[in-house]
């Protein structure tokens, strides 16, 4: 049976400021889900609430009917992964050591790595074309292969659902294009739920299985890309003219 994220009239947010209102999706395994919208949409903050790293002030996130308020920590983190967007770049550990660090959830009362969490490792590293450089320091990776890595960390838990908060930022094209593509790969060929924010509207057109546009704190649009991500609604969503957003490139 398919697993299901679902959000119910979900509002969160930092204090008295509520970031994001009355939020209602269902996400499917197998597919991935792009968020999209300006700087301030509410993007991260949706993300982190996914995760159950943001309680919410009204409504509720599910995951397969059980709401994530009911799970402990440790059961979250293994079920979901969040990536987030800035990440430490200073821990002198090669690439293998850094991605069993998403081994930690399973490490319950242990203090050496088991053969299934050797196993997990190099499958994650595996999965993201990342098994020739494991042994490099992470320090001497470029910008796209930091980004696998992060992102093979998170596989490393072996989640339902995978969260990543702008896995392409500050990568060139070809390196933008290759991230989401692994990302789209692993959601298909594992069942993996995954969500990822971005800000590039060319890869949710190429990627996406669904795309949801965020202003404000609301969902203003949702649905398939070719859909969703029309000249009309984007012009609309980001204030500016179509020709700015680069759709001429898409051929759906």
């Amino acid at each position: 049976m398919a697993a299901e994220l679902r959000t119910a009239a979900l509002s969160a947010g930092y204090g008295r400021t509520i970031a994001i209102r009355n939020v209602s999706l269902v996400m499917a395994s197998g597919e991935l889900t792009c968020l999209l919208g300006p700087n301030g949409a509410g993007k991260t903050t949706l993300l982190r609430a996914l995760a159950g790293l943001l309680r919410p002030s009204a409504g509720a996130v599910e995951l397969d009917g059980v709401p994530l308020a009911a799970m402990t920590a440790r059961v979250r983190a293994r079920r979901i992964a969040y990536v987030p967007q800035v990440s430490p770049d200073g821990l002198p550990l090669t690439v293998r050591e850094m991605v069993a660090l998403g081994r930690q959830p399973h490490l319950v009362g242990r203090f050496h790595a088991a053969a299934a969490d050797r196993m997990a490792v190099e499958d994650a590293l595996a999965a993201l074309g990342l098994t020739a450089l494991a042994d490099r320091p992470c320090s001497a990776l470029s910008g796209g292969e930091w980004r696998r890595m992060l992102i093979a960390q998170g596989l490393a838990q072996e989640p339902e659902v995978l969260l990543l908060d702008e896995p392409t930022a500050f990568l060139d094209p070809p390196a933008r294009y290759q991230v989401l593509a692994h990302v789209r790969v692993l959601a298909a060929g594992r069942g993996l739920i995954a969500v990822a924010a971005l800000h590039d509207v060319f890869l949710a057109r190429v990627h996406a299985d669904c795309a949801v546009l965020l202003r404000e704190g609301c969902v203003v649009a949702g649905g398939p890309p070719a859909a969703v991500l029309d000249p009309a609604h984007l012009s609309e969503l980001y204030a500016c003219p179509a020709d700015w957003l680069g759709l001429e490139e898409v051929h759906p």
